[in-house]
């Protein structure tokens, strides 16, 4: 006798799915087969005639002995319900589960909202951190990505790309921690944070298709004079060291950060540049020191400056399809 699954087999989580309850189904049909009657098979197994006689008929009916599937409970929501909800993740999709209960105005509980939005295939996910674009931000951005997306890759292998970045002794934490109930307080489950004795170095570093160039320490807050010192004294003594020997000209790109617009420091490139752009323990010493073995780490991995310059056109292509906002990198 064979005993066959059905299409839509519920999962094995009642008495009445399991393999020894389907074995002695099983049993009923095999001892009936082999000749014996309602009543010794009554006896030989110790249950009643009617549920034997329930599994003969069952068996001759369905060709099986497994438990057919249970209705359950009946679905909370409607499909108007779905709907709204899924119109509402439309609108705002970083809401949480208990607001959108709320602002789809759901008559369940938020687990039940979980489940909905996993059925139309959404998971919670921590959102990409991008920089604020306005749209003045985004037709700027377009327009560049036009305007250089076709001039080849050569051209980028010649640009310096420079920027500064703050390094610090704390470390952001996880957003999510997964812990039993009550244990909210226990010390494993505590994303701990110290305010008092944090330490932050600020660099300024430029990087080529050549690879990095020289990392240069910012002292306090940096301003324009500063920044113009920083290019005076090490960036533009580095590049022709190390990048763009004289008399080639240097193509420089950088952010639109306030002090690198401002008019003393438009009034030093123009006077010296062709512009062709349009746009341990907690201590400072060891901060800083991380910081330059981070650098130098970067400087020994010989092919990551070049593929990430080799890389530019794909990025303003990005841009174009982006039409000017946000992207993959």
């Amino acid at each position: 006798m064979e005993v066959r699954p059905r299409g839509r087999a519920r999962p094995a989580r009642t008495r009445a799915d399991r393999p020894e309850v389907i074995m002695r189904r099983t049993l009923i049909v095999g001892y009936h087969a082999a000749g014996k009657g309602i009543r010794e098979i009554s006896q030989l197994m110790g249950i009643s005639r009617a549920t034997v006689r329930l599994w003969l008929r069952r068996y001759e009916a369905e060709g099986h002995v497994l438990t057919r599937p249970r209705p359950g409970r009946p679905r909370v929501t409607t499909n108007e319900d779905d709907e709204r909800l899924r119109r509402a993740v439309e609108r705002n999709p970083q809401m949480t589960a208990v607001t959108l209960t709320r602002e789809a105005e759901l008559p369940c509980h938020v687990v039940t909202t979980r489940r909905r939005l996993w059925e139309a295939g959404l998971r919670c996910h921590i959102p990409a951190r991008k920089e604020m674009l306005t749209e003045a931000n985004k037709q700027s951005r377009l327009r560049f990505a036009q305007t250089y997306v076709n001039v080849g890759a050569d051209i980028w292998k010649s640009v310096i790309f420079s920027d500064e970045k703050c390094f610090s002794s704390v470390s952001a934490q996880g957003r999510q921690c997964w812990r039993l109930r009550d244990t909210r307080f226990s010390a494993i489950n505590i994303a701990q944070r110290s305010r008092s004795g944090r330490v932050s170095v600020s660099v300024h570093g430029w990087m080529w298709w050549g690879g990095p160039g020289e990392l240069v320490t910012i002292e306090g807050n940096l301003d324009s004079q500063q920044y113009i010192n920083i290019l005076e004294t090490s960036f533009l003594p580095s590049v022709r060291a190390y990048a763009i020997p004289e008399p080639e000209p240097i193509y420089f790109v950088q952010d639109r950060s306030p002090i690198h617009t401002s008019r003393a420091v438009s009034n030093w490139f123009w006077a010296l540049m062709v512009q062709e752009w349009e746009v341990e323990q907690k201590t400072k010493e060891a901060v800083e020191r991380k910081t330059r073995e981070v650098w130098e780490g970067i400087r020994r991995r010989v092919d990551l400056c070049s593929k990430l310059v080799e890389s530019v056109p794909r990025r303003l292509q990005d841009v174009i399809e982006a039409e000017g906002g946000w992207t993959r990198y």
